[in-house]
């Protein structure tokens, strides 16, 4: 026998019933003695009759407060509806009923003894226990999943639900499952001339540093409106507002001040909201315009860039087998190399067409593959030594701002301008590969 359950029982029109143990109840009807197992027990009525309860072929006939349970033809019991709570009872015993009742050919008369065989739960009362939850708790229950995913297991019909069955709030899958909102396609309003807006971030720490230089970040800027890409190594994050308003200069001048920069769109960083940027700019006419944090969909175009400078850059220095401290050089060389392809946002166009009315078809044939081997006239050459080697081998590593001019880089490492090198034999080439940290 379970005592102290305090469970509340709800019946039919709102019938309310507390019920404290749960046991098994004797009845004694025509000598013989019926068992009912599991059966909740209340102290304030006796002889309850749930109709939900009911065997096979019974039935019950109620009119108004009175009713006959009948099996088949045959009346088993007289009960009547108590005025307390609304529940259905057997009424006074039998030798108190009035004569109405008698009509009955046999009567059963119940206890409500309570015998102490049920000391613990079944485990069909287990398995109704088990069945019986909230959604929240079934939700928890399994994993936090959707409450449609729930709603479409096989065994959600055999459920008994309580509380409301409407989808309810999970804080813990506000808190744990809110995810960055996607970025709508077509949100940003396209440039309607060049510089009108440029678009900057910073790539770094770039991993292993410039050896000589001290090299750690990339400032990457790029046109909205023709798509140029203008690049510049820097040592520190805090470079990158001063490097900034150069690129600003040396492009308008560029195009002998035809166009002039409007705004500046870049991230939530702060190489680019500090005081000074802010203050210079206003002073010239910049508007800086942010962009979400960590939201990449927001600054699409300056991300987009900067994966093809450092795709770009990485593939150049495996083809060519070089070092990875000439990123800096890498990068340089590719950004000079993509502003003179055809670019897919301006329509087979290219952007030092579009931003400078250059000839693409001229510029093209300036290009050379990063660390190129070459063999570099030796300006340095001592003209009293008249049997020294006029030429050494060289790896081209970039562009100059002289036409047909490029920078190299001997075996050593040391730098120097190239005119027009002349492609290297093999043989050549092998002596040109630097000995620098990889």
């Amino acid at each position: 026998m379970q005592n102290n359950l305090n469970l509340v029982v709800k019946g039919h029109n709102g019938a309310e019933s507390i019920c404290t143990t749960m046991g098994t109840l004797t009845l004694e009807c025509n000598g013989k003695t019926i068992h009912h197992r599991e059966c909740l027990y209340d102290a304030t009525y006796s002889n309850i009759i749930s109709g939900e309860r009911m065997p096979e072929k019974h039935t019950l006939e109620v009119r108004g407060r009175k009713a006959k349970l009948r099996k088949g033809k045959k009346i088993i019991y007289y009960i009547e509806r108590d005025t307390k709570g609304g529940l259905w009872v057997n009424p006074e015993p039998a030798a108190q009923r009035p004569a109405t009742y008698q009509q009955a050919s046999t009567i059963a008369t119940a206890t409500t003894t309570i015998t102490t065989t049920a000391t613990t739960p079944s485990e069909h009362q287990r398995e109704q226990s088990s069945n019986t939850c909230t959604l929240i708790e079934l939700h928890e229950r399994y994993g936090h999943i959707s409450f449609d995913t729930i709603r479409a297991l096989p065994e959600y019909q055999q459920l008994k639900l309580a509380g409301a069955t409407e989808c309810p709030t999970c804080n813990a899958c506000l808190l744990g499952k809110t995810t960055k909102p996607p970025a709508r396609a077509g949100q940003g309003i396209r440039s309607t001339k060049p510089l009108e807006r440029l678009h900057a971030d910073l790539i770094g720490p770039i991993d292993p540093t410039t050896p000589s230089t001290q090299f750690k970040y990339l400032l990457v800027v790029t046109d909205d409106y023709s798509r140029y890409i203008a690049v510049k190594p820097l040592k520190r994050k805090s470079d990158a507002a001063v490097a900034l308003i150069e690129i600003i200069n040396t492009l308008e001048k560029a195009t002998n001040n035809q166009y002039t920069v409007a705004e500046v769109q870049a991230d939530w960083g702060g190489e680019f909201h500090t005081t000074e940027l802010n203050t210079e700019l206003g002073q010239i006419g910049i508007t800086l315009k942010e962009t979400v944090p960590r939201h990449s969909e927001t600054n699409a175009v300056a991300e987009r860039t900067n994966r093809t400078i450092i795709t770009m850059s990485r593939t150049a220095l495996i083809a060519a087998d070089l070092p990875k401290s000439l990123w800096d050089k890498a990068a340089k060389w590719a950004a000079y190399t993509k502003n003179r392809i055809p670019h897919k946002g301006l329509e087979g166009k290219v952007p030092i067409e579009v931003l400078f009315n250059k000839n693409p078809v001229n510029e093209r044939r300036n290009l050379k593959p990063f660390g190129q081997q070459v063999i570099c006239f030796d300006y340095e050459n001592k003209a009293s030594d008249k049997l020294a080697p006029r030429g050494y081998p060289a790896r081209i590593i970039g562009y100059t701002t002289t036409y047909g001019t490029y920078m190299a880089m001997d075996q050593s490492g040391r730098y120097g301008l190239a005119k027009n090198p002349t492609p290297a034999k093999p043989e050549a080439a092998a002596q040109a590969t630097p000995q620098a940290t990889q």
